[in-house]
């Protein structure tokens, strides 16, 4: 009889849910979003505790939680992941790691208060439990006052006393997940450089966590041979030299990790790395200017827009300008990708204008594994105020002529020109206008003046408007003169 008890009583103990008065939490401090990112609440912790264990669970002494964030470099709830809650349950003795974060607290005269707190299972490190605590002073008073929370002080015990209990009640409930993830964690991967040439090497450096002991060694292969890593001084960091493939194109690399038992695990694509043996691809768009005879016009900016054909990170860029005698004449360039865009204003490196004329822009461009490459583009700077025709009077069987000619090394066609006669009054005498050039234009004969003011205003294909005006223009017989250019007026009528 006494044998049959001691059984029944033993199976009974076995067959016993887990009850909150077993249940061994390790309660960290709670998180207050509201102070700062890094501050905590130890009062309201210390209430949490009190909650938890006027329902019968056994909360971890607090310095004992304070020494394993020590000991972790572990500042806030947040950095708490599924190995080190699972770290923290074989070194504390707990069955659960439960989280606070304050997200709302009260402010002057409105006592409130708002939290997250949520249950990450010991042998799994996964969540389990979570609530939402979200209490105001004007939410679920009681009938005719009696009882009303009149603090902050109170709202929270009220607060703190359900959510213990909903935790109390639901203790028995929780499951017991198996751990989903292997016994170490990876957290960081530092490859350089990540794109190489000709098979030269790439340093590998990995930070990896274990639960417990480490391995004997950890190895990482490619495609050109196996490297074992050594440890750093660095806690959790392992580093080496890796071989690389010499081909061109995208090779992976894979992480074998020897336990002390003979047994291994591999951890294929680790990270990858790039091979590059060519120049790296580059073009260069002119997004503003007009092209002539694959040459770039401009009058005062010019807009470029420097491409990568083939993704690769570049080292450095540098910009060269030439003139059309080789000469250079700025140079810029930065150790850092290429810029979205790139604005020339027609400008030298003391940001003096330049002259009229042909200007060569070379990009040069250099990738991390060292190729370089380089594009050249032509632009032909013709300002605003350039002059675009030659105007000179003729005369040709006793008629008198002006005649119209584009102006020296012209590139940019004139696109329509307007000319005018007056007298030295200022009385409009005649008018033409005409879109090609050379042109020949006859002066009226019969005008009651026998000498006229010409003035011929061009525009050219840039946009660029030009109003001539010369001296007077002799009508008498067998007169032929070069017309004069005393001053010139300019004017800026579109952004080409």
């Amino acid at each position: 009889m006494a044998l049959s008890f001691i059984l029944f009583s033993l199976i009974s103990i076995i067959l016993l849910p887990r009850q909150a008065s077993a249940y061994r939490i390790a309660l960290l401090p709670a998180q207050d979003l509201t102070a700062s990112r890094s501050g905590l609440d130890i009062a309201l912790t210390d209430q949490i505790s009190e909650a938890l264990l006027q329902q019968g669970f056994e909360v971890i002494p607090r310095q004992q939680i304070i020494d394993f964030l020590v000991a972790n470099s572990i500042r806030r709830g947040g950095e708490i992941d599924s190995l080190t809650a699972r770290r923290m349950s074989i070194q504390l003795g707990c069955e659960g790691i439960l989280l606070t974060t304050i997200t709302e607290k009260s402010i002057q005269r409105q006592p409130k208060i708002g939290m997250t707190i949520i249950l990450l299972e010991g042998d799994s490190g996964e969540q389990i439990w979570g609530t939402t605590i979200c209490d105001h002073i004007n939410d679920s008073q009681p009938m005719l006052g009696i009882g009303r929370l009149e603090t902050a002080q109170q709202i929270k015990q009220h607060s703190l006393r359900m959510m213990a209990e909903q935790l109390s009640e639901t203790i028995v409930d929780l499951p017991e997940l198996p751990p989903a993830l292997p016994d170490y964690r990876i957290t960081d991967i530092d490859l350089k450089p990540t794109l190489v040439r000709q098979g030269n090497p790439v340093f590998c450096r990995v930070k990896i966590k274990f639960l417990n002991d480490g391995p004997d060694y950890l190895e990482v292969e490619t495609s050109a041979g196996s490297t074992i890593l050594r440890k750093s001084r660095i806690a959790h960091y392992y580093e080496g030299a890796v071989a690389t493939n010499p081909r061109d194109g995208i090779h992976p690399i894979r992480l074998k990790i020897h336990w002390s038992d003979g047994h291994s695990e591999l951890v294929d694509n680790l990270i990858n790395y790039q091979v590059a043996n060519t120049p790296p691809p580059i073009k260069m768009h002119v997004a503003t200017g007009l092209n002539i005879e694959e040459t770039y016009a401009f009058s005062e900016s010019v807009v470029i827009i420097p491409q990568m054909v083939e993704k690769r990170p570049l080292d450095r860029w540098k910009l060269v300008i030439k003139d059309r005698e080789g000469k250079t004449i700025l140079t810029e360039g930065k150790n850092a990708s290429l810029p979205e865009r790139l604005e020339w204003r027609g400008t030298d490196a003391y940001n003096q204008r330049l002259e009229t004329g042909r200007y060569t822009m070379i990009m040069q461009v250099w990738d991390i594994a060292g190729n370089e490459n380089r594009v050249a583009t032509k632009f032909y700077l013709q300002p605003a105020s350039q002059q675009m025709i030659n105007i000179s009077q003729v005369v040709i069987e006793g008629e008198n002529y002006l005649k119209l000619l584009p102006a020296e090394n012209q590139l940019v066609p004139v696109e329509q020109w307007s000319l005018q006669l007056e007298t030295p009054d200022g009385n409009s005498v005649y008018n033409k206008t005409g879109w090609e050039l050379p042109s020949l234009v006859p002066i009226p004969q019969d005008l009651p003046v026998d000498r006229l003011i010409c003035s011929v205003q061009s525009l050219d294909r840039l946009g660029n408007n030009v109003e001539i005006k010369t001296a007077e223009i002799n009508l008498t017989p067998s007169h032929d003169q070069v017309a004069q250019r005393p001053r010139m007026q300019t004017e800026w009528t579109a952004d080409f």
